[in-house]
């Protein structure tokens, strides 16, 4: 393209409103304008040629464009990209990968998009690194994080998330209240749980990771029952995402109190067989969540069966 003709294209889209000068570069001025010209540059573009150039954009227009391209996720043709992006590696082949801030930002970018895409690449990837891999991953460790919070949200992706939350929690190395360990014991509280995924099928993977072999994930699982139990100042601390071209639907809830209570009394003899544990750590936590949840027992209406339980130890 000649850079006269560009020049003077680029002039005319200033003066008709429809681009904005932004230092060195030219930007669409209404969202909805630039999404309908994303849609038809992702329509009319030949892809392997439109990979290359995406390639060899900078950091942060590479970024600009995955957040575009999160906007329009609807979009089949957005969606065949994001596909492309995915299953070939162009961001991300293994877990060191993510450590580039490129790769985990355009990853968190498009993952709210595309969750069940996602959620299948950073599954292979986490759960198929080594323990070494996992405990330094750490510049782009909030990226993913981020990006698997949002996967929570949707049932489809739900599991998924959750396997690779629990791996990442198991060699933690954020000190945040929203690290991997955070966000997987949050996701189990019945109420504002952050999650689609009915409460029964959260509580089968909760189940699996308190009868696992390893401690540190029965001393994790041990957490998101203490989640679970909560029955008042609950605080939801998951969000989904908003600005992916649909609208979420609402997070999984009892639909009477009473549901409510029949699934907090499932959840005793796990806390009991817990508190047993052969492990003293695990023990440990289990019995301060023992401590920490009998008011939580008496506002559901559950005391007799919390006070049957201590009677029982």
């Amino acid at each position: 393209l000649d850079w006269r003709e560009a020049r003077e294209a680029a002039i005319s889209l200033i003066d008709r409103g429809i681009a904005s000068r932004r230092g060195r570069y030219f930007y669409p001025t209404p969202d909805i304008l630039a999404n309908i010209i994303t849609r038809r540059t992702l329509q009319t573009c030949d892809r392997s040629q439109f990979l290359e150039l995406l390639s060899k954009l900078s950091e942060d227009t590479q970024n600009s464009f995955a957040d575009r391209i999160r906007q329009i996720g609807v979009s089949d043709d957005a969606k065949s990209l994001a596909s492309d992006l995915m299953e070939e590696g162009f961001f991300f082949h293994s877990i060191s990968d993510l450590n580039h801030s490129r790769v985990s930002n355009s990853l968190r970018l498009l993952t709210g998009a595309f969750p069940e895409l996602a959620a299948n690449k950073l599954e292979s990837v986490i759960l198929g690194a080594e323990e070494d891999e996992l405990a330094k991953l750490k510049d782009g460790r909030r990226q993913v994080v981020w990006a698997l919070e949002e996967l929570v949200w949707w049932e489809d992706s739900f599991a998924k998330a959750a396997r690779s939350l629990l791996r990442l929690a198991v060699f933690e190395n954020e000190d945040y209240g929203n690290n991997a360990t955070g966000v997987w014991q949050n996701m189990f509280q019945i109420m504002l749980g952050g999650s689609t995924t009915p409460f029964p099928k959260r509580l089968s993977l909760l189940k699996n990771a308190l009868a696992d072999a390893d401690a540190r994930v029965r001393s994790i699982a041990v957490g998101g029952l203490n989640s679970a139990l909560k029955t008042q100042q609950i605080v939801g601390s998951i969000m989904p995402p908003t600005d992916t071209g649909r609208l979420p639907p609402e997070d999984w809830h009892p639909s009477t109190y009473r549901e409510w209570a029949e699934l907090i009394k499932e959840l005793l003899p796990l806390l009991e067989s817990a508190v047993k544990d052969q492990n003293y750590s695990v023990r440990a936590i289990a019995l301060s969540v023992l401590k920490d949840r009998a008011s939580d027992m008496i506002n559901i209406g559950l005391a007799e069966e919390w006070i049957s339980l201590v009677e029982g130890l």
